[in-house]
């Protein structure tokens, strides 16, 4: 448990709402009508970096409680989409079976308002284009046309939107949490990245965290791990979307988004979500939802409503006001009931496409915009430092692999037994001393090295899981992604530097894999770094499908291949061209090369039929050295030191793929990478 986390456990009984008395200016409502859109500021090559004062000093802060305070201290922003289209992208009309002419259009030229300090939601059927709006509006998806605007509540202060980089937080339907950090730690290793880490003193971040339990209603579950679907002992589904709510937060986002945080909630849990929400507009914060399903009392917490139909508008307004629209239209309207189902049956009756009309209709000379605009820009800067975030995340990564003990040693105790086996068969080998001998210590080398580094895939899901972590608290600014792809390069070694030692010891008490043990620790470092290079290679190929299983196929097949063209089961010169020009480039070569090299070329060997043992042979004709078997592999003379080196350099190259992988996440979350939604 970290410093912070402790501090938070034993502060339940701080009451954050009291600990600074200083008086707060209170801010006049203001209507719609006072606010402007004004323009971002930016760099010269276009990127908003400049980030907002977030004015927490000690002597400065007070009123009920913290989050609140900062909110006061920023600018109110709205979000607005004009024109908004988009269909099922050509790449993937043939594994719909559809045609060109057959291809739906998700979104036909959606506008939308998101008033500052307001709780919008956009509701319609299953398959409506809820979630692809939501997408887009979070640039996790680039519109065909249109544009996503944001704009500021007007202030009668000094103009400061030259200094205004308005923050956007994102939380999916289905969130990625560490099952086995508590809900404490995973608030306070949040708010331990973010950009108050530097800003904010060590008290202060302490106190919003127990803030932010309470707000969540997650202070009776704080020291509760967090779990997942079918685990024991944790927290609840409908806690774990409080928890992802809670991340979202650390940040203070002007704009929140948030895509059906009541689905598979039971009734009393899903009001409870959308209280939180309505409150946190209250504070100053615009949020949004996506919501295909709502009890009155939920309905009836929303300031604005938007309803879809078959990727066309409906209606989009305030809430008090929708029924009423709906009551002009269709003369037969019932207003008893819950408005929320009743308007989802407008959604899906044959109506839905004359009332998409005629809102258009309405609306296309009535909604003004504005004059000044800015497109949305994602920024995720931050100023906490790098080596704060390095710390946070090293230590985050060392206690969750020290919490999945049963992971752990199911593990270990597979690799143990896959070397205890391996060596009773091949027990007592080192008496032999015939040529037979020589070819069956070969083969062991090869076969123990290639099901050693197949059993790396079992990494596979961990490595699904961290980039799930990574992408939704990368897409809400919680640290730089450069320190995440650094951090999860250093912190599997003490791991895989345990099995090789396990593994290496194992073979060692029921085989010697070298002469005299003297290339015991050489052994140890190739089957290390060979370790290290196939979790570097499977990182990478795990990028190439979202599905686990499909994961584990593709890297199963790769180290399969890289198994078969090591040099072993085929000589090179007799291998196909392409194979010949993979051999390069794959790890098992050189493992391979290194263990037999130092094996065999120092061992001498009998042809069958010769009397003696060993070297103490009647005649010297009799006598192989293993550079022979050696030679029918064409393998010559070796550096092993260098061997290693090259595997290391492999393993590096593996890594610097991965680091492009998260850099250009990176440009594409900045919006470095300009999209085509002018």
């Amino acid at each position: 448990m970290t410093g912070l986390a402790r501090f938070c456990k034993n502060a339940k009984g701080v009451q954050c709402s009291r600990v600074y008395n200083a008086p707060i200016k209170q801010e006049s409502a203001l209507k719609m009508s006072e606010y402007k859109r004004v323009p971002i500021h930016e760099n010269g090559n276009g990127s908003a970096t400049q980030m907002i004062d977030l004015g927490l000093h000690e002597e400065t802060l007070g009123g009920p409680g913290i989050l609140e305070q900062m909110y006061k201290g920023q600018p109110r922003i709205g979000l607005e989409c004009r024109r908004i289209s988009w269909s099922i992208p050509s790449t993937c009309l043939a594994r719909c079976h559809w045609t060109e002419d057959e291809a739906p259009t998700l979104l036909h030229h959606i506008n939308m308002q998101a008033p500052p300090c307001s709780l919008t939601a956009v509701m319609g059927a299953s398959g409506s284009g809820k979630t692809t709006l939501l997408d887009i509006l979070a640039r996790r998806r680039t519109g065909e046309e249109g544009q996503v605007l944001w704009y500021r509540q007007h202030s009668s202060g000094p103009d400061d939107t030259a200094h205004i980089v308005p923050r956007f937080g994102f939380v999916g339907r289905h969130h990625a949490l560490y099952p086995r950090q508590t809900v404490r730690e995973t608030l306070a290793t949040a708010i331990d990245n973010c950009v108050q880490g530097q800003v904010w003193t060590t008290h202060q971040r302490r106190l919003f965290c127990v803030e932010l339990l309470r707000l969540l209603s997650l202070d009776e579950c704080a020291d509760v791990r967090v779990g997942s679907e079918g685990m024991v002992g944790c927290i609840s589904s409908g806690q774990r979307r409080m928890v992802a709510i809670g991340l979202g937060l650390v940040t203070f986002p002007n704009v929140l988004l948030l895509d059906e945080p009541t689905s598979s909630l039971d009734v009393h849990t899903a009001r409870s979500v959308i209280q939180l929400l309505h409150r946190l507009s209250k504070l100053g914060c615009t949020i949004i939802v996506t919501i295909h399903q709502a009890s009155a009392q939920i309905f009836e917490l929303f300031d604005h409503v938007m309803l879809i139909a078959n990727g066309r508008v409906l209606y989009g307004g305030e809430r008090s006001k929708v029924m009423a629209y709906f009551h002009e239209e269709i003369k037969d309207t019932d207003n008893k009931g819950n408005p929320a189902e009743q308007l989802l049956d407008i959604c899906v009756s044959k109506e839905a496409t004359r009332l998409a009309n005629v809102y258009e209709q309405k609306t296309q000379n009535v909604i003004t915009f504005g004059i000044a605009e800015h497109t949305v820009e994602w920024t995720v800067d931050t100023q906490t430092t790098c080596m704060r975030q390095f710390a946070t995340l090293f230590r985050r990564a060392i206690i969750n692999q020290a919490r999945d003990t049963r992971g752990f040693l199911v593990r270990l105790v597979m690799y143990i037994m896959l070397c205890m086996v391996i060596g009773s068969v091949y027990h007592g080998l080192d008496a032999d001393d015939d040529v037979a001998s020589m070819h069956d210590r070969a083969i062991m080398h090869v076969f123990t090295l290639s099901c050693l580094i197949a059993l790396t895939v079992a990494f596979i899901p961990t490595l699904h899981r961290d980039r799930g972590v990574f992408e939704q608290e990368f897409s809400n600014g919680h640290y730089h992604p450069l320190v995440h792809a650094v951090v999860y390069s250093i912190t599997p070694v003490p791991y895989l530097v345990l099995l090789a030692t396990v593994c290496t010891l194992t073979m060692m008490i029921f085989v010697q894999v070298s002469v005299d043990g003297s290339g015991t620790v050489l052994y140890g470092t190739t089957l290390f770094l060979s370790f290290y290079c196939a979790e570097s290679m499977l990182t990478v190929t795990s990028l190439l499908s979202s599905d686990v299983v499909n994961s584990l196929f593709i890297g199963a097949g790769v180290l399969t291949i890289q198994s078969l063209i090591c040099g072993f089961y085929r000589v090179p010169s007799h291998m196909p061209g392409w194979a010949g020009l993979l051999r390069g480039v794959i790890m098992h070569r050189y493992a391979v090369d290194i263990v037999l090299y130092d094996d065999l070329h120092t061992r001498v060997y009998r042809l069958p039929d010769c009397p003696g043992s060993g070297q103490h042979v009647a005649n010297a004709s009799c006598l192989v050295p293993g550079q022979v078997l050696l030679s029918t592999m064409e393998m010559g003379v070796i550096q092993t030191d260098m061997w290693n080196v090259v595997i290391l350099l492999l393993a590096v190259g593996w890594r610097a793929i991965y680091f492009v992988y998260i850099l250009l996440l990176h440009r594409r979350w900045c919006g470095l990478k300009r999209s085509a939604m002018n």
